[in-house]
């Protein structure tokens, strides 16, 4: 059985950038020229950029597996919820017109998993409505400082418990 990298690890290592909303794949990357050449999905053509303005402003694209791994639900549960959204369309990567048999994929940008956890936040999970309103939280589902600090938006501060181990700060009791 393939062993799975963890999501964010495996985003770095893949070679598909959003910039600006737009779904770029990297093509070349010129270091001593500062130019990095990206092909652009929607219009299906290549582009030049600063590499110095594509770090400051691509985010990491994730796959539909690796986005619920990190918000802590299901994929076909994102998959259903995402499709029955009305709002923010799946980034996909749409298969060329002159070729056949590639697979399309979906791709989710780092703010675009921070708005599907506020999604999840305010959609009760499973069951008959409460009579006192009150919406029952989904299992697992991280919290917007539990995401930051996965994506590594965050330095992660830990604090040593009374029983020796290292947990989180906003996990700590005080």
């Amino acid at each position: 059985m393939k062993q799975m990298l963890d999501p964010l690890t495996a985003a770095q290592k893949r070679r598909h950038r959003f910039v600006d909303g737009k779904l770029y794949r990297i093509l070349k990357e010129n270091k001593s020229q500062g130019m990095i050449w990206l092909y652009d999905y929607k219009a299906e053509k290549n582009v030049a950029m600063l590499l110095s303005d594509f770090r400051r402003y691509s985010q990491l694209a994730f796959t539909k597996r690796e986005a619920a791994t990190l918000i802590g639900v299901g994929h076909r549960t994102l998959a259903r919820h995402m499709t029955a959204h009305q709002g923010d369309p799946l980034r996909m990567v749409p298969c060329s017109s002159g070729q056949s048999g590639m697979r399309i994929r979906a791709y989710y940008s780092e703010d675009m998993l921070f708005k599907i956890r506020d999604y999840f936040a305010h959609k009760r999970s499973r069951g008959r409505p409460r009579k006192d309103g009150y919406l029952p939280s989904w299992l697992g589902l991280l919290t917007e400082e539990e995401l930051a600090a996965k994506l590594e938006r965050r330095l992660n501060l830990y604090i040593k418990t009374a029983d020796g181990n290292f947990v989180p700060i906003w996990q700590a009791e005080i």
